[in-house]
Formats: structure tokens, sequence, C-alpha cells
């Protein structure tokens, strides 16, 4: 209760919290689908495994908007977002919004959901967008090392990058050289 009340985008007297064996049950009714969004990630702090949301968009009268009124709001949002590529859809049922598409980048991914979570009307979404390719892990490794040469010239020299169980990990050491001047 103490992390939503010193959250100001989260109206925490209207949020019911309890605490089980580290699993954390949020309830009660909020009056947009970011705020629910924002209780949930705000729920978990230090001991908390597991969240339960079972928080209700309750909006207010004058946003009340049909799926129609929904959809093409979400439609002009999605066109104009420079970070969404048009590959992205989204759909409307009873106010819950599901989006689908391919993405190169998972930015993309959370841009659109960004996006969509503000707009009025929307009760909750479904984020199912893929990603497209992930890079093995030896790919990743080459181009880390290409970014760093590029952005640090001399310093990129003194990084070393390696792969760790062939699992994505990745480990970065820095050898610091002394300087002498």
């Amino acid at each position: 209760m103490e992390q939503l009340s010193f959250e100001p985008g989260v109206h925490s007297q209207k949020i019911g919290v309890s605490v089980e064996g580290g699993v954390v049950t949020l309830s009660g009714t909020v009056p947009s689908y970011a705020e629910k969004y924002l209780a949930e990630k705000r729920a978990f702090v230090s001991g908390v495994n597991a969240v339960v949301e079972n928080i209700i968009v309750e909006l207010p009268g004058h946003q009340n908007r049909s799926d129609l009124d929904v959809a093409k709001a979400l439609a002009e949002t999605l066109e104009w977002h420079v970070r969404i590529p048009p590959s992205i859809k989204a759909s409307v049922t009873d106010g819950v919004v599901t989006l689908t598409g391919d993405v190169e980048w998972n930015f993309q991914k959370e841009a659109a959901l960004e996006a969509v979570k503000h707009t009025k009307g929307v009760k909750g979404v479904n984020n199912m967008i893929s990603i497209l390719a992930v890079p093995k892990t030896t790919d990743i490794k080459g181009l880390i090392e290409k970014a760093l040469t590029r952005s640090a010239h001399e310093d990129a020299k003194g990084i070393d990058v390696q792969v760790v169980n062939d699992n994505q990990l990745l480990i970065a050491q820095s050898r610091v050289e002394s300087i002498n001047r």
C-alpha cells in the first residue's frame, strides 16, 4: 500500500492489497487502464514473487466509448506514431485491446503498448506482438563489439565482451589501463 500511495499516477484509496507468501493480490477499481497497469508494475517490490491483478477499470461516464470509437482512435495513434511500424494492428472487444503484428525490435513492441494504454476507453491490453528474429549470441557479441568500437574508438580496446552458456547472457569486462602523461 505504501508503494502505491507514493505513486502519483495511482489513486491507491480505491485499490485493495493483500499479501500471502510473496504473492500480492490487487483488487478494486481505477478510472483508466494506464492506472491499472502502473499499479501492477509498482506492486513488484522486494520480496514479491508474483502479482495477481484483479483491478477493474471503471471508466468515468464521459470516457465510455464504443469499441468502434476506441478502434478508430487506436488506428490513428498507431499510424501517426513514429516508433510503431505499420505491421502493428489493434482489435477491440469490450474495451480490451489486442495488439498483433511483427516487429524487428522490442522497443517497437513497448512503444505500441505505451501508445494504446493511454487511450480513453481502453480497459485492458493483450500485447501479442511478435519480435521477428532474435540474434544468436555470437551475433550479439560481434554487434556489441562493433558498437563499442564505433562510439568509443580508443576506449573500446579496453573492453572485452564474452558470451556465457550460449544463453544470451553477456558479460562485459573492462580492463583499465594507466595513461602516462
